[in-house]
């Protein structure tokens, strides 16, 4: 009889135990949830937050039942509340009715009998969470008070001459407008700015608030009074604009291109206020938005020294789904330490703003990146379960910045690029002397953990924007810089530095932004008006029709052109009634041999005591002027494309003699996407639906004489 070994017992046992497990695990037909709202164990939740439940794929709608979710008190009551499945189809929400009090433990059971589409059962699962000691209210007053920087120290830029500024000083604008005084036009791309001149703490006593679009030449083609300070106004990916304002809105206002106000979003779960840093929409009508969220804290307990009553702020954003319900919710008390944040935050003052968010980038539908501007960090943060996936930048920096020794500092407005670099406005208030603000961006390799500097952008003398300000990429290549508090608002500049374009207003600049534009709120029936040829002691006459989509009368107010060479025959205002058309005339009046090119702006203003707005389209006008009457035998040729930006048709009109050409599209690369051969025809067209978005060059070459003329075109 062989000796009983005990260790080969144990191995055996270990080996059935293992077995055992992987097929209990193969058998096992639970999956878990990725993300849980609130956090499990987290504290200061607010009184009305919902319960979001997400595991990743769709939900069986058929089986949700009442019993399935219930939610109680630390004494055993239940909250009633309504059990719905988001438009998302993946996010099982609990909307309380009432809500839970103030300071308590409240529990979660989800039972058994939750399924996916795929049959999959979701696991029950129980968790608590605990509700905020007091309700801090946070308005405007509490922002200007403990969160926005102030003082502010306007920093005049030196040595910045405007000898040969544009500014269209006689364009009827209305009182407390700020105007822009172009300071550098050296032909940026085509499109239009965006901005809302920023006047707090009364440094711009006389500027009014207004959300604005420009073009190059500073020329309003739209603007809209305020009653308080608006913000961040721009067009969003889904094609619709948004902007911020405080009363009478509280919230980000959704505008279609004829500037009707469609939607208003606004924080969920009971946070009354929301912020202006930050707001974006998504395609699928969902939106990310953003607030600052003061909780009373003994500070004691986390520094020594600290104030036993403090209160701190904390950074919360949200996505809304399109019937403004919660799906997602981080909040930087689940996440962040307080004692991380950067070192000119003073842990024992009675009120600490200790993040600061600024910033919400929607990199993909798995990941977000955000702008904690008191961490000095930008954060990349799992969409589907809310963890941190990386830090960069602030104490908790995870990254080599290789030769970059400044790094960012305070920054506004992180973004991710189309080339995959990741970029910010660094404010550079807390760099070494002498400080200085300007656009960087980083090649980000995780594999290395290296953040490698591809270049940062600084004017040429330096600007300081202590605070606000943003670095807006193009998608054809170059950057847009509001730069916050200085006395300078937007910069443009190319992919190598040089400068573009600049302007000033009376004002401070949150973001600025340049994009193709154009209003449906009334129409023209060409984007250029061509008056032909002229003897130069002559003059001819043009009309341009109007037409007005809209279901009450416009009234056209004003037209404006840079030049005296084209004149309006027209009193105004003008009326052009629902639905129908108006015709306006134009005289071309040359005064010598050459061409004569400009801009003809046609306004539709609004100014009574509840609404002062410029509503404006634009139209390019050309004229030839020759030395003889006798114009028939010309053999010369111009041509015209419009309309630009472009959607599907080009037209291409020929003015004089018309030739036989080869007519290109090309990429900025070079490449051919499109060719076109036509005879001698007065007009032709181009079929663009295919070609995806962004700039192309459009070049027509006489096919008898080599002559060619070229254009920049926008494909919307």
């Amino acid at each position: 009889m062989k000796n009983h070994n005990p260790i080969d017992s144990m191995l055996v046992v270990l080996v059935l135990l293992i077995a055992t497990s992987v097929v209990r695990a193969q058998d096992d037909p639970y999956v878990e949830l990725k993300y849980v709202s609130p956090v499990p164990g987290s504290k200061y939740v607010m009184p009305m937050n919902n319960i979001a439940l997400r595991q990743g794929e769709a939900l069986d709608a058929g089986s949700l039942r009442s019993h399935l979710l219930t939610v109680k008190s630390n004494k055993g009551d239940k909250f009633a509340g309504r059990l719905i499945l988001s438009d998302d189809n993946r996010t099982l929400l609990f909307l309380p009715e009432e809500p839970y009090p103030l300071g308590q433990v409240v529990y979660v059971e989800l039972q058994d009998g939750l399924k996916t589409r795929s049959g999959k059962k979701i696991k029950p699962l129980n968790f608590q969470f605990e509700t905020t000691q007091k309700i801090i209210k946070v308005d405007r007053d509490f922002m200007k008070k403990y969160i926005l920087d102030k003082p502010i120290n306007l920093h005049k830029p030196v040595n910045k001459t405007v000898e040969n500024s544009t500014t269209p000083l006689d364009n009827n604008y209305p009182e407390g407008y700020a105007f822009a005084q172009v300071l550098v036009d050296n032909s940026p791309p085509d499109g239009y700015y965006f901005y809302t001149p920023y006047n707090e703490w009364a440094l711009f006593p006389d500027t009014d608030p207004y959300i604005s679009i420009i073009d190059k030449y500073g020329v309003p083609v739209y603007y809209r009074k305020l009653q308080q300070a608006a913000y961040d106004l721009k067009i969003q990916p889904n094609g619709l604009l948004s902007f911020y304002s405080f009363h009478p809105y509280w919230g980000n206002i959704v505008m279609d291109s004829s500037f009707r106000f469609l939607d208003k979003f606004q924080m969920g779960n009971g946070y009354s206020y929301t912020d202006f840093h930050e707001f974006q929409m998504l395609e699928n009508g969902h939106a990310f938005v953003m607030t600052y969220d003061a909780q009373l804290i003994d500070m004691s307990q986390i520094v020594p020294g600290g104030d036993t009553a403090a209160i701190v702020s904390g950074f919360v954003f949200q996505e809304l789904d399109s019937d403004h319900n919660v799906v997602f919710q981080w909040r930087s008390w689940d996440h962040y330490e307080i004692t991380e944040t950067g070192p000119e935050v003073d842990l024992l003052d009675e009120q600490i703003d200790y993040v600061h968010g600024n910033t919400i980038e929607v990199e993909s539908n798995t990941s977000l990146l955000i702008s904690s501007r008191n961490f000095h960090e930008i954060t990349k943060i799992d969409r589907n379960t809310g963890e941190i996936i990386w830090r960069l930048g602030g104490s908790q920096n995870q990254f080599d910045f290789g030769t970059d020794t400044l790094r960012f500092s305070r920054q506004h407005d992180s973004r991710r690029i189309y080339n995959g670099h990741v970029t910010a406005f660094d404010n550079g208030t807390f760099h070494p002397d002498p400080k200085f603000s300007s656009a960087v961006e980083y090649a980000i390799n995780t594999d290395s953990m290296t953040a490698t500097l591809v270049n940062r952008y600084r004017h040429d003398p330096d600007y300081l924007g202590t605070a606000m300000g943003n670095a807006f990429w193009t998608p054809d290549e170059s950057i847009v810089i509001g730069w916050g508090t200085t006395l300078i608002g937007i910069s443009e500049m190319d992919l190598q530095g040089n400068l573009l374009w600049e302007t000033k207003f009376e004002g401070m600049s949150y973001r600025a932004y340049r994009f193709p534009w154009k209003t449906n709120y009334f129409s023209t029936e060409k984007d250029t008006l061509n008056f032909s040829y002229v003897w130069y002691q002559d003059s001819t006459q043009k009309s341009l029709e109007i037409y007005n989509p809209q279901p009450f009368d416009i009234d056209i107010t004003s037209t404006y052109n840079m030049t005296g060479h084209f004149k309006s025959l027209d009193t105004y205002p003008v009326t052009v009634p629902a639905g129908g058309l108006a015709t306006l005339s134009f005289r071309f009046i040359p005064d010598s041999v050459g061409t004569f090119q400009d801009i003809l702006t046609i306004n539709s203003d609004i100014q009574n005591d509840t609404l002062v707005q410029r509503i404006a389209q634009q139209v390019q006008l050309v004229g030839y002027s020759t030395e003889g009457q006798g114009i028939a035998d010309k053999t010369g040729w111009n041509v015209a494309c419009y309309p630009n930006p472009v959607k599907d048709v080009l037209k291409v009109e020929f003015d004089g003699f018309a030739p036989k050409v080869f007519i290109e599209v090309k990429g900025l690369a070079g490449n051919i996407l499109l060719r076109k051969e036509t005879d001698h025809t007065s007009a032709t067209s181009i079929d663009c639906s295919q070609l995806s978005h962004g700039v192309f060059l459009i070049t027509i070459i006489s096919v008898e004489s080599g002559e060619q003329h070229s254009f920049k075109i926008i494909k919307m």
